[in-house]
């Protein structure tokens, strides 16, 4: 393949990253012989961001694994502008498993940016190009992970919008315009507020194991019928600790499994909320 000349080794391995699939064994061997994966192009561009700007999504996964594997530094900025840290170009595509494997690798989940943005913020405003969210679960995946919901943007001092701008994630979502024509836009909104509401994540996705044990007491009790469903789990004779072990296997639609990636390698805790802590206080 025909490359522009003059390009450094680093920017011909970031071409090819770009335009082939060859990208994959490209970068390996070029890390492999002792190059910075720091290092940045004349504009300022690390391999993280010219990757993740650049790659079809299978092969950002792949090729983000092996940056990580041959340490590149997971917070590092782009000095060319939007100047984003890798967690934040990954949260703007909603690509959720190079996110995993950031955090995974100790990327600060709540690192601003130099326009005031959380990887919370950048999830949950960013429009994919068919003018809307493709999902939320980036968004999912950055509260799950322990994202701070109450985090405000912050622009810099003397900015002219300094004063003024200064929503969360949440609100930063909440112009009605856009939720009504951006059904994602509408429900991401939803998703950060029925978070915060209930007090945390934990809570949110915990309230319907804990309606579930409040109607089995009054099952218990005789003051309500159970669902057919349930009518072996909410049986008197049911010992509580199969109770216990059937909530915490059971998901409900508060924490979705998350879309594999094929062929990624994908580590599984990624997928999956936290296991639940339900206290035996609510018996």
């Amino acid at each position: 393949m025909e490359l522009p000349p003059g390009l450094s080794e680093m920017e011909r391995v970031a071409e090819l990253s770009f335009r082939s699939r060859d990208g994959t064994a490209a970068l390996e061997e070029w890390l492999a012989g002792g190059a910075d994966p720091d290092e940045r192009d004349s504009l300022g561009n690390t391999m993280f961001s010219g990757i993740v700007l650049s790659s079809p999504y299978r092969e950002q996964v792949e090729r983000v694994r092996i940056l990580i594997k041959y340490g590149a530094s997971v917070d590092l900025e782009c000095s060319a502008p939007p100047s984003f840290s890798p967690l934040h170009l990954c949260a703007m595509q909603q690509n959720h498993a190079c996110m995993a494997l950031l955090l995974d690798a100790g990327a600060d989940i709540n690192k601003y940016a130099p326009n005031g943005w959380t990887p919370l913020m950048a999830a949950a405003t960013r429009l994919n190009s068919d003018g809307g969210f493709g999902n939320i679960n980036g968004v999912r995946l950055l509260v799950s992970r322990g994202a701070k919901l109450d985090l405000r943007q912050r622009l810099p001092e003397g900015h002219p919008l300094h004063a003024t701008h200064r929503q969360t994630a949440e609100e930063m979502c909440a112009f009605t315009w856009e939720i009504q024509r951006f059904p994602m836009r509408a429900a991401c909104h939803a998703f950060l507020r029925d978070v915060r509401l209930a007090g945390g994540y934990r809570r949110y996705v915990n309230a319907p194991r804990k309606t579930i044990i409040v109607l089995r007491q009054l099952v218990l009790r005789g003051r309500a019928t159970p669902p057919h469903a349930l009518v072996k789990l909410f049986a008197d004779s049911t010992p509580k600790e199969i109770v216990w072990r059937v909530l915490k296997f059971w998901r409900s639609d508060r924490e979705p499994l998350l879309p594999p990636v094929e062929h990624s390698g994908y580590p599984p805790s990624g997928h999956h909320a936290p296991d639940p802590d339900i206290s035996e206080d609510y018996y």
